[in-house]
């Protein structure tokens, strides 16, 4: 009777030691997840570049005709001022629901807070970084208009409107007290739909998880 319970007592302690082991390894360091949320940031921040070039293709341009020593418009008012500021909107929209899902799909095993973390700054740095792209193509086509000869016709890039970023300018107002002027400065626009699609989307799939942990057990 004794020698019938001890191998079944010795495979209850190896089973309890396998699912130990198990459990252990299905939880990541905090170190882990720390550098898996900013290998993720980082990836978002460097797709911006390629996005950013899209974004300039999709655009429509402003046609501008340079008349000497300054320029003009083919017409007055034309809907590209502000289609610039849109198609960064929805092309943010869609990038923040596809990383959502990607992130939330591939790095099953960290999913959480800090992984939600890098990628709500992940899609910040995103779409600054097209922003300044923008802002850099802008300057230069200027550039060129000055150059360029009287009855010239060019087509100025897609630069957005909606965003008043000043960091320095936001850093004096905090020092002088002035909250509400530091706000001011760091208006973020229309940069802010990829980092709220990815955030609503993210946490919007956390929520139906059935894993307590949201990770697979």
């Amino acid at each position: 009777m004794t020698d019938t319970a001890a191998p079944h007592s010795d495979r209850s302690t190896e089973q309890s030691r396998s699912d130990a082991t198990k459990n252990t390894t299905k939880a990541p360091g905090r170190t882990q997840t720390f550098g898996v949320a900013a290998v993720l940031a980082a990836t978002l921040t460097a797709l911006g570049y390629p996005m950013a070039v899209l974004w300039q293709v999709v655009t429509p341009r402003v046609e501008i005709i340079s008349a000497g020593s300054g320029w003009a418009m083919t017409e007055h008012y034309p809907s590209e001022f502000v289609e610039a500021d849109l198609s960064l909107v929805l092309m943010g929209l869609i990038a923040g629901l596809l990383a959502a899902v990607i992130t939330w799909t591939w790095l099953r095993r960290w999913r959480g807070p800090t992984v939600l973390l890098g990628l709500v700054l992940g899609s910040l740095a995103n779409q600054i970084v097209i922003w300044r792209y923008g802002v850099t193509q802008f300057n230069q086509f200027w550039d060129s208009v000055r150059d360029a000869p009287e009855g010239w016709h060019m087509w100025r890039p897609a630069a957005v409107k909606m965003v008043n970023i000043d960091v320095g300018a936001a850093w004096h107002a905090l020092a002088d007290g002035a909250i509400g002027a530091m706000f001011s400065h760091l208006e973020l626009g229309v940069l802010a739909g990829m980092p709220f699609m990815a955030a609503f989307v993210y946490t919007g799939i956390a929520g139906w998880s059935r894993y307590a942990s949201l990770r697979p057990e």
